[in-house]
Parts: structure tokens; C-alpha cells; sequence
């Protein structure tokens, strides 16, 4: 039992980092496209700035939301090296490389009531049983524990 979860738990240690790649290559797609709404929005202000039809106001509101998106646009590049540098680490590979996922993972759909997947869950995963069955040791021992204390105060007194 012990051996699957390790297996379990080093499953799950690979996963999120590949989630976590690929997030952050949504979010650099994302970023990607505000970054060029603002620079056409940038350009068109300049535009009619220049053509006497625009305010000034107007091209330096979208001056400093170019330069915000730019920084998000670095930020999320960041983030994106990092997830891979991470799960290039969690897969062995020599410290400063990086990996890439090359497809998305679909979200699977059960199409199960929550219900059922928690019954489902309790009867099948190794590791659920095994912290039920540490947990009722767990409550017996503690029951024990009450009555040798009881014992031991005096409140109990055993009987012959």
C-alpha cells in the first residue's frame, strides 16, 4: 500500500508542474494579446492626437497602459521559464535546464454526480483506506488512553 502511494505522490509531484506550464502559457497568450490591443491603442491615440481630433490625456492614459501590459507581458514570460525550470527539476533533469509540455491537458468530465465520485474515491484509493485505517487506531488508542487515566486518577476503580 505504502509503495502505491509513493507512486501516487510522485504522480501528482510531475502533475502540477505540468499545470503549472501550462497555465502559464495561457496566461502569456493572454498577455501576448492585451499587449497588442494596447500598442494598437497606443497608435490610434497618437493618431488622433496628431490629427487635432484627440487629447493629450488620452495618449498618455494609453502610453502607461502599454507600459503595464509590457510589465505583465514580462512577468508572465517569468513565470513561464520558472514552470518549466520546475518541472525539468521535479523529472531529474540538471539544475538551469527547462522543459516544455507540448500538448494541453483536458480536464476530464465524469459526468458523475459529487456524491457517487466520493463513494467511488473512499472504496477504490489506497490512501483514503489507509488514513481510515490510522484513524480508527488512531480513535481506539485514544480510548484507551481515557480509561487508563481514569484508572490511574482514581475515578475508576477496577473491579474483582
Amino acid at each position: 500500500m505504502a509503495y502505491d502511494a509513493g507512486k501516487e505522490d510522485t504522480a501528482f509531484q510531475v502533475f502540477r508542474p505540468v499545470l503549472e506550464v501550462q497555465k502559464s502559457k495561457a496566461q502569456l497568450r493572454a498577455v501576448e494579446q492585451a499587449l497588442g490591443d494596447a500598442r494598437e491603442n497606443k497608435r490610434l491615440a497618437a493618431v488622433r492626437t496628431g490629427a487635432g481630433v484627440g487629447l493629450k490625456s488620452d495618449e498618455l492614459r494609453a502610453r502607461t497602459h502599454l507600459g503595464s501590459v509590457e510589465q505583465q507581458f514580462i512577468t508572465a514570460g517569468n513565470n513561464l521559464m520558472l514552470a518549466r525550470m520546475q518541472l525539468a527539476n521535479v523529472v531529474g533533469l540538471k539544475e538551469g535546464d527547462s522543459i516544455d509540455i507540448t500538448e494541453s491537458i483536458i480536464p476530464l468530465t465524469s459526468g458523475m454526480p459529487p456524491e457517487e465520485l466520493v463513494k467511488v474515491a473512499l472504496e477504490s484509493r489506497k490512501d483514503l483506506k489507509q488514513s481510515m485505517v490510522e484513524l480508527e487506531k488512531n480513535d481506539a488508542a485514544s480510548g484507551l488512553r481515557g480509561v487508563v487515566t481514569c484508572l490511574l486518577s482514581g475515578h475508576l476503580q477496577p473491579t474483582r
